[in-house]
């Protein structure tokens, strides 16, 4: 410890020494206040007479109201690790009938001050029936015997039933709703979140606090029993009717059915009529009940990515076009291809529900063609394409030689072409113009729609390809071999989050990709100065 800085004499050392400490603080910071101190420093160095108040060093030269409080502060304070009690401002000496608020001299004895009382964090509690309050007990009754987890819909479905605010819209003056409070389940811990769609799970302490929480509304609320019962819970908030687990962990499930769009909804949506699905995968049993999307229940739309435009002042011309096709349409920016079809409920209230439906088409223009095979983007986006699992992809390449062909020779592009089909099995659909293509596309969509939607869609759920770690390519050609009657589909959420340029990559694997971005670098090189480098860092 340093040894005690000795200060010259004063007629108000207290004063003196709590305002060198201040100096030496702001000098640590590197604080302009330093400067400001110093002043004060020396007005109260000089000063001869001893000050009965902090307020009476006001009248120094460099000493103001802030610095006046904060002296004032300090002095309140000294007097409680002496264990006196301050004296109020005015207040009269019993002998002089005077004020005497002098700082008083530290004491000689040994004594040690009286131990600080620790301040403990208070526990974080909900209002009940606010929004956090209805979240959790949404999450725990969806994950009383399985963890796994949920989209923002499902929890907003079942939370709303415990929750006097809307989830949807805010209330007038303010611009937050009853799901705002996520964020602050998330900031503090008590709910993990996961991908860019948003998945959300409790963690261990909001397990606690749920259960708090769900028990609360049990002694409380009067309409638990009608809620519990249309969700077939039991008091307790199990599930009904249940048969024993086998294998690996049984994730929920949602049954739609057609007619009125009602919902069968159970625990986390599952039903006990839902039969289970049992495969062999990576040597082990893997057993969970997919969601079944019933006949009627949904329509086949298709996804166009927002970058295909005609022209930068044409940018709606393929929607407006499709749709005259009667072809319907969604703008959307997607992370692998250019189109793609999914399956969205008829009461869809987020692109989280809806089901990619296998089939990927990839437009490219003769000159977009010829640039990607010179700039390497030809190859990235084909491997991003054949490792998002889909079971057809097609390659669209319009329009006829050009110009350009000169620069890399059309026998370039027809071996670009070839290898497409041969060796990485997609299909390759030539048309020569631009209308072309689009009555190609909707010829694709009038032909998915008769295929599909007379069919029931089992939907994996996504946890076994996001948190399980299942690929979903073997994992739909064990369930395809196992239940050939069955057409299985993955959520468009699980689709975006694995078909993401760099989500999946290390470091050391962002670092080569942005390595080879420069001129003249090729793979051998990057791969050589990452081995060197191991991170941007070094």
């Amino acid at each position: 410890m340093p040894p005690r800085k000795v200060l010259p004499p004063c007629a108000n050392p207290l004063f003196l020494e709590w305002i060198d400490t201040w100096i030496q603080e702001a000098r640590s910071r590197q604080s302009k206040l330093q400067f400001v101190y110093r002043k004060a420093y020396d007005a109260m160095l000089a000063c001869p007479e001893c000050l009965n108040s902090a307020q009476e060093a006001k009248r120094l030269n460099g000493i103001g109201d802030a610095l006046v409080t904060r002296l004032q502060t300090r002095l309140d304070k000294h007097y409680l690790e002496l264990g006196q009690t301050p004296p109020s401002p005015g207040a009269e000496s019993a002998q002089t009938g005077t004020v005497d608020a002098r700082p008083p001299r530290p004491p000689t004895s040994n004594a040690e001050p009286a131990p600080r009382r620790r301040r403990t964090a208070a526990e974080y509690v909900p209002r009940y029936r606010s929004g956090a309050f209805s979240i959790l007990i949404a999450l725990h009754l969806l994950t009383v015997e399985n963890r796994f987890w949920f989209a923002k819909n499902d929890i907003i479905r079942l939370a709303q039933n415990f929750c006097d605010a809307t989830f949807d819209l805010s209330a007038r003056g303010n611009q937050y709703t009853a799901w705002s409070t996520m964020k602050t389940l998330v900031d503090r811990e008590l709910v993990y979140r996961f991908g860019n769609a948003g998945q959300y799970m409790l963690s261990a302490p909001g397990e606690v606090l749920a259960l708090k929480m769900f028990l609360v509304t049990r002694t409380r609320d009067t309409d638990l029993h009608r809620i519990l019962t249309a969700l077939n819970l039991d008091a307790d908030g199990r599930p009904l009717d249940l048969g024993p687990t086998v294998g690996a962990e049984i994730h929920p499930t949602r049954t739609t059915g057609s007619g009125s769009h009602s919902r069968s909804m159970g625990y986390g949506g599952m039903t006990a009529s839902t039969p289970a699905a049992v495969v062999n995968l990576q040597d082990k049993p893997v057993r969970f009940s997919p969601q079944i999307h019933a006949p009627g229940s949904y329509s086949v739309v298709l996804l166009l990515d927002t970058r295909e435009i005609r022209s930068r002042t044409d940018r709606d011309f393929f929607r407006v076009e499709l749709e005259k096709r009667q072809v319907p349409v969604v703008l959307r920016s997607l992370t692998v291809g250019d189109i793609m079809w999914v399956a969205r409920p008829n009461q869809c209230s987020g692109s989280d529900e809806e089901l990619f439906l296998e089939h990927i088409v990839e437009r490219k223009r003769m000159d977009d063609l010829i640039a990607s095979i010179k700039d390497g983007r030809y190859q990235e986006q084909k491997n991003r394409l054949r490792s998002c699992g889909a079971e057809r992809v097609t390659y669209l390449v319009e329009g006829n030689h050009s110009e350009e062909d000169r620069w890399i020779g059309p026998a370039t592009i027809q071996t670009a072409i070839s290898e497409t089909q041969t060796i990485h099995g997609f299909a390759v659909k030539r048309t020569p113009t631009i209308e072309a293509s689009l009555d190609y596309l909707a010829l694709m969509t009038s032909q998915l729609q008769k295929y599909l939607e007379p069919q029931a869609l089992h939907q994996v759920p996504d946890v076994l390809v996001a948190e399980d770690g299942y690929q979903w390519v073997p994992l739909k050609d064990a369930l395809q071999a196992a239940y050939p009657e069955h057409t299985w589909c993955l959520s468009y959420a699980a689709l975006s989050n694995m078909s993401t340029k760099s989500g999946h990559l290390t470091l050391g694997e962002l670092f080569i990709k942005m390595l080879m971005s420069a001129r003249g670098m090729s793979a051998e090189k990057a791969t050589h100065l990452a081995k060197r480098y191991r991170t941007p860092a070094q």
